[in-house]
């Protein structure tokens, strides 16, 4: 038998057992449905952040940098996220938002810091103010302001820069005028240069995946369940696709551990995204109800 009869005779076999059982056995409803298209998503385009510096790079450099917007009103939330090789430091209107954790790493760049600036904006003219230093080699301010989940404001070259040691007084202010001041130069979009992609906690960062679509779920209610007293802001929890809750530290409460019970209103499958700036503990669990979770071994926040 040549082995082209062979390969024919299979077939036959398997066509005649199809034609005898042309469903198998399942409890799947969708067996033998078409496949629903795949739909592109639409990708908002959004502003890409630049590495800005002065036109000049030195080894022990300072350099300080401007930028004023202007809002209509003050936004629900503002964040600012931040950072720089080496070092920065960053105001809003004057007020300090904090700077680089530590002078000593030279890798401390690749951690982004991010700060509310909702109880500093004001409606009209605002100034971001932000002093970078270099330690050496390469040099560069990296940042992006969103708010209301927007983003409204990244450096670029519209930045207005000062390479000198020491700033003129009140240069952080509104009212300080930076029109002598040059225009910033631009090392590298974000993402490029020797930075490359390497920053952790950078608005988008290893999510823009083409296929799948992102949607954060705010809480539809939020309950205290320990450290009342302690605990302000939680109910900026619900509804909100972000919010801010602040723990104050109380030494007269029996126990250090307060606990937020957030509920969803539904079943879910995704991640909480936490930030602190006091470098507190936080322990999540989740569950499908207050038992699950176990709020009695819920931590300290």
């Amino acid at each position: 038998m040549k082995l082209s009869q062979i390969l024919l005779s299979i077939c036959g076999v398997i066509t005649c057992v199809s034609s005898l059982q042309a469903r198998p056995p399942t409890v799947d409803p969708t067996y033998g449905m078409k496949p629903t298209a795949i739909k592109k998503v639409a990708v908002k385009s959004v502003p890409t952040a630049q590495w800005i510096w002065a036109s000049r790079t030195s080894d022990i450099q300072t350099i300080y940098a401007r930028k004023t917007f202007y809002l209509k009103r003050v936004p629900r939330n503002a964040y600012l996220y931040v950072t720089a090789d080496n070092i920065f430091t960053a105001w809003l209107n004057g007020h300090r938002l904090g700077s680089t954790p530590s002078s000593s790493d030279d890798l401390a760049w690749e951690l982004t810091q991010h700060y509310s600036l909702a109880p500093y904006l004001l409606p009209g003219k605002n100034v971001l103010a932000i002093r970078g230093v270099n330690q050496g080699g390469a040099a560069g301010i990296l940042a992006m302001l969103r708010a209301n989940e927007s983003c409204i404001l990244v450096t670029d070259v519209s930045w207005r820069i000062l390479d000198a040691s020491t700033p003129p007084l009140s240069w952080n202010s509104p009212e300080f005028h930076d029109n002598s001041w040059r225009k910033a130069t631009v090392i590298a979009p974000y993402g490029k240069g020797v930075w490359g992609g390497n920053l952790q906690g950078w608005p988008g960062g290893g999510e823009n995946v083409s296929f799948l679509a992102h949607m954060t779920i705010p809480a539809v209610k939020v309950t205290t369940l320990m450290g009342a007293d302690s605990i302000s802001g939680a109910q900026s929890l619900v509804g909100n696709k972000r919010g801010d809750a602040t723990i104050k530290p109380d030494s007269s409460m029996k126990s250090a551990r307060r606990v937020l019970l957030l509920d969803f209103g539904k079943e879910l499958a995704g991640r909480v995204q936490v930030w602190g700036t006091a470098g507190a503990q936080v322990i999540i669990t989740t569950g499908e109800s207050l038992q699950e979770c176990d709020p009695s071994g819920a931590g300290s926040g």
